[in-house]
């Protein structure tokens, strides 16, 4: 059997939200360290109702976990909190995930797709262990990436549905969008595989597979060093960090290597510190040769219904 990529084999979690409530993921809690993003599906692999573009869109998924521990996680912060997820295996593991985050992912939306909730939505943490039987994990492994993400989402959704008595409902709404196009003079990107990752990069991740985007914070900002990263994976990115739908109107194929310095999203943002990095903004133009502009368009939104605390296992 050809071998499949196991997309989101593990993300190591701790949760710094700023004032767009996103989460940044890092693995250990400080602010200067590396962080390994999965583009290949991350966090929220696609967007929502979005997903009937992709060439899984006519497939329906079916496979339920047989098996699930849920409880409610006290302490905070938990250095270890994280999420094991391969595709193409039933099994599902996190160790002190937000409610929030779990929704994120069921449905594959970004944080400015999901509205609602209860008080406790962002604040209480769970653990959670669940698996599949035997069948389930041979049929994961006959899919496609994409396939085999919707049935990974699906399994998500069952549980929360479940266990938390999820009720949602979709719904429309006007909301600020930005293009990603190439940028007078044209883009500045390095070929996929012509820059080698460094000796630190290498020591950070051990034995795991170099990701299409890593993510280092420092006292300057944020640096993203990207091996081999396409277009819509730097959207999708973009669009956590902007907190806001970006679409990918560069024209631009294949993968590319790129670093890329900043501080806060747009000028106004960014700190003063002439020593701090630029803006995103600015540093897409500088830096890669694109551009971000700014419309408005309508957004499929996930509204929380109705939720609860899980009930005992």
């Amino acid at each position: 059997m050809k071998e499949k990529q196991d997309h989101l084999t593990l993300e190591i979690l701790s949760y710094k939200s700023d004032i767009r409530g996103r989460s940044i993921k890092d693995d250990c809690g400080r602010s200067s360290c590396l962080v390994s993003v999965l583009l290949a599906a991350i966090a929220c692999p696609v967007f929502g109702q979005a997903a009937l573009n992709s060439p899984a869109a006519s497939y329906v998924p079916t496979i339920t976990f047989d098996v699930a521990s849920v409880r409610e996680n006290k302490i905070i912060p938990d250095i270890n909190a994280g999420v094991e997820d391969p595709t193409h295996n039933s099994k599902f593991v996190a160790r002190s995930v937000p409610a929030r985050y779990l929704v994120q992912r069921a449905y594959g939306i970004q944080p400015f797709q999901l509205a609602g909730g209860p008080d406790w939505f962002n604040s209480a943490v769970f653990n959670i262990q669940a698996k599949s039987d035997a069948s389930a994990d041979d049929r994961l492994a006959q899919l496609s990436d994409d396939q085999a993400l919707l049935e990974k989402q699906h399994m998500l959704q069952v549980l929360l549905v479940d266990r938390f008595n999820l009720k949602t409902h979709w719904e429309k709404r006007k909301m600020p969008t930005y293009s990603l196009v190439v940028a007078k003079g044209g883009p500045k990107l390095q070929p996929g595989g012509s820059i080698p990752p460094t000796a630190l990069e290498l020591k950070r991740l051990g034995n795991n597979k170099l990701p299409v985007l890593q993510q280092n914070f420092s006292k300057q900002g944020e640096e993203d060093t990207a091996h081999g990263c396409s277009m819509q994976a730097l959207v999708d990115a973009l669009m956590r960090e902007a907190g806001a739908m970006i679409v990918d109107k560069t024209g631009l194929a294949g993968t590319y290597d790129f670093t890329l310095q900043f501080n806060g999203v747009m000028p106004g943002e960014r700190n003063d510190d002439p020593a701090h990095w630029p803006s995103l903004v600015s540093a897409i133009s500088d830096r890669l040769g694109l551009k971000l502009e700014s419309t408005k368009d309508m957004i499929p939104i996930l509204v929380i219904d109705h939720m609860d605390k899980p009930s005992a296992n």
